[in-house]
């Protein structure tokens, strides 16, 4: 089979180039940084290190990014792509699938056997892998209005309150370096909206503070960052 286009493995993960996908998506190059903005790092079906890893590159003397994306998720973009050129890239990541479990796919009654059971095990791993994920969607959803920071932790059942969260948050570049409030890339994600609350004195002018809430979207981005449903399973093995 003739290769289309360049498939490396990355940590026991068939991975491909962001960037020659998108070149074999006969896209203009001039919009490659905003493609990326809007397929990849703003996709909210989209999740670094596990559909994606970010690297940096140079590139005709420039510094620029590059994405290693795993097949299933580079395959989904290129079906977005709604072109012939996306359908060719979608038609051969399918056939490096087929041929791939081709070559591993057992023909010894044992080994089918083996493999029979080895399946029924790993559909019980990950039952039991994805409940706890699932309640904690449930939990989200059940949010209608938004919530303090406080209320978000207690609902994640992280290991830590509020003030704990501030510090990660803004270890962690969400929130500026010296002040509680997310930086505007976040709001503009929906993931975070500040209110305004007057902050009444006896004696004394009142003065005006900013409240950071989490929306249901910015709650499933907190669990993600924060590894909520691993941090679930460990307090459930300490009790």
């Amino acid at each position: 089979m003739t290769q289309l286009i360049k498939i490396t493995e990355q940590d026991g993960n068939k991975v491909v180039s962001a960037r020659e996908l998108y070149k074999k998506l006969g896209y203009d190059k001039s919009h490659w940084k905003r493609w990326y903005e809007k397929n990849i790092i703003n996709n909210d079906f989209a999740f670094e290190n596990e559909d994606f890893s970010t690297f940096d590159i140079m590139a005709n003397g420039n510094a620029t990014k590059d994405f290693a994306l795993r097949i299933e998720f580079a395959k989904k973009i290129a079906m977005r792509a709604n072109t012939i050129e996306g359908e060719k890239v979608r038609d051969y990541f399918i056939k490096v699938e087929k041929l791939a479990k081709q070559q591993l796919a057992p023909t010894n009654p044992l080994d089918l056997l083996k493999l029979a059971v080895f399946e029924m095990e790993k559909k019980d791993k990950e039952i039991k892998f994805l409940k706890p994920k699932a309640q904690l969607m449930d939990k989200i959803l059940d949010v209608d209005e938004k919530i303090d920071i406080g209320q978000a932790s207690k609902i994640l059942e992280l290991p830590f309150g509020r003030n704990t969260m501030f510090k990660k948050l803004r270890e962690k570049g969400i929130f500026f370096k010296n002040k509680n409030e997310p930086k505007q890339e976040y709001i503009s994600r929906k993931y975070f909206v500040l209110k305004e609350k007057y902050i009444t004195r006896n004696n004394h002018d009142g003065f005006i503070v900013l409240k950071v809430l989490v929306t249901q979207k910015g709650l499933e981005f907190l669990s993600n960052v924060f590894n909520a449903v691993e941090s679930s399973k460990k307090l459930a093995i300490m009790q």
